[in-house]
């Protein structure tokens, strides 16, 4: 089974489940907008032909050793959904998450530079390289509840040496929730699924499966700078200094874990490698925001070694080509209650698969 290229994230992540978010961050085989007259819609195309069936595809393309992407839409395909959703903010970030294509986001950025979910793509993915503060200071404003932007201002920061600024912008963030659009663009890649005649259940497989998730590489990488500072403040004896870059890093951990509970496996388990950079390192005799270091380090440890059991149990559950109700049940959880609920349903549900961990 082949595990998500994000592998460099944790190393639990090497056991995560099937291809969920498995692609690579660079493009490996661009498909140009090329545009498709206006009313060629495929809309009542044939099936996507295959002697397969749906579950079987579904399984083959998750769960193959090396990238499998059989299951992409053509140029063609991929043209008349833009141009049935008149190239909309979210069909072009659909189109960027399935071909990595950056001319998608960059036309997205000329096309709707006011919408959240473009100028959240055109941040996590670096389009525009130069004009990072302008994008940030634009998510902010457009989307004043979310984190993400606090997080990856933070991190920007964090490059540039500025630490004590990076801080200030992970507290300012603290109070929101962090929101990576990961369920938008889903649910964008399983429309233009549908629209090229795939099968429902492979649609949301597929759709969810192709999601890029960037950012926790980016943030990841700024906690592990603020804990290695931390360290360094450690051992020059400036103990006060060490526990408050901790806390920094320790806010960016809850941010993910707290994304996670409906969203993806994979956000909870960075969420859990980022608190436990800052409970192995916390001063001892300090008073810190989350009880003893070493029960909720415990408690961490039980939690990830859960989520491999139930990545294990799906990745059998995929191996078994189930049916295609079965499929759209569990996608539909993830979407709506997160990945952890959908494994845990999915758990009662197929007893069965209990062996396969």
């Amino acid at each position: 089974m082949r595990w998500i290229a994000l592998a460099a994230l944790l190393l639990v992540v090497a056991v995560y489940f099937a291809r969920s978010r498995q692609q690579p961050l660079v493009s490996t085989g661009p498909v140009a907008p090329a545009p498709v007259a206006v009313g060629s819609s495929i809309r009542n195309a044939a099936p996507h032909p295959s002697a397969e069936q749906a579950g079987t595809r579904i399984a083959r393309v998750l769960t193959a050793e090396f990238p499998d992407h059989s299951h992409k839409l053509s140029t063609a395909e991929l043209g008349d959904f833009l141009n049935v959703s008149k190239h909309s903010a979210a069909s072009l970030a659909a189109a960027f998450d399935m071909t990595q294509d950056k001319e998608f986001l960059e036309m997205a950025a000329r096309m709707h530079p006011d919408d959240p979910l473009i100028q959240a793509k055109v941040l996590m993915h670096n389009i525009l390289p130069e004009e990072r503060e302008k994008w940030t200071k634009a998510l902010k404003q457009s989307d004043p509840n979310n984190s993400l932007p606090y997080l990856l201002a933070a991190s920007d920061l964090v490059a540039k040496g500025d630490l004590n600024a990076a801080l200030a912008e992970i507290k300012q963030g603290g109070s929101k929730q962090l929101n990576d659009y990961a369920r938008a663009t889903s649910l964008s890649l399983e429309e233009a699924y549908l629209h090229a005649g795939r099968n429902p259940a492979e649609a949301k497989a597929y759709g969810s499966s192709d999601v890029l998730l960037p950012h926790l590489a980016i943030i990841k990488g700024a906690a592990s700078e603020l804990a290695q500072e931390a360290s360094r403040q450690m051992t020059a004896g400036n103990t006060a200094e060490s526990a408050r870059l901790l806390q920094g890093v320790w806010t960016v951990g809850n941010q993910f874990r707290d994304a996670s509970a409906q969203g993806y496996l994979l956000t909870d388990l960075v969420g859990i490698a980022v608190e436990n950079m800052a409970l192995s390192r916390w001063p001892e005799g300090v008073s810190g925001p989350f009880g003893d270091p070493k029960q909720v380090a415990a408690e961490n440890h039980q939690r990830r070694t859960e989520s491999r059991e139930l990545t294990t149990l799906v990745g059998a559950w995929m191996n078994s080509a189930p049916a295609d109700n079965e499929v759209i049940a569990y996608y539909d959880r993830l979407r709506l209650f997160g990945e952890r609920d959908a494994m845990n349903w999915l758990k009662a549900r197929r007893p069965d698969l209990s062996n396969a961990e």
